[in-house]
């Protein structure tokens, strides 16, 4: 029983659970291919009516200029959106995504910890 508490409020504990919710989230993309599951790993500049951000697409690891309309993202943080490639006036980009609705939030840190975790469940499986 000491084991199960000890795993609840450890670090491996809440690995586990952010690494759920990761998971989660994964899955309603692939439900819906019109959503994007994306990694705020800049903000380059904040204005009234939104936010200019470099995401990583987390199904591709590609980076792409985002601006998040009359949001500030946060660093680190984790955003389910819709698929929207528009033209960007700041950098002349053709292909800049621009968000309009969050569908899905995860917090930061939540990313890093489900890999941490899904890397242990990884070395602690079975050899097949």
């Amino acid at each position: 029983m000491w084991r199960w508490i000890r795993a609840i409020f450890s670090g491996e504990g809440r690995d586990a659970a952010a690494s759920e919710r990761l998971w989660a989230v994964r899955a309603r993309c692939v439900a819906n291919p019109r959503l994007v599951l994306v990694h705020v790993v800049e903000v380059y500049q904040e204005a009234r009516d939104g936010s200019k951000a470099t995401v990583i697409h987390d199904d591709t690891g590609r980076a792409q200029d985002t601006w998040f309309e009359g949001m500030r993202p946060v660093l680190g943080s984790s955003y389910l959106v819709q698929r929207c490639d528009e033209w960007g006036e700041h950098n002349r980009n053709p292909h800049v995504l621009y968000v309009h609705r969050v569908y899905a939030w995860l917090p930061p840190g939540t990313w890093q910890a489900a890999y941490r975790h899904d890397q242990r469940a990884q070395k602690s499986a079975p050899a097949a």
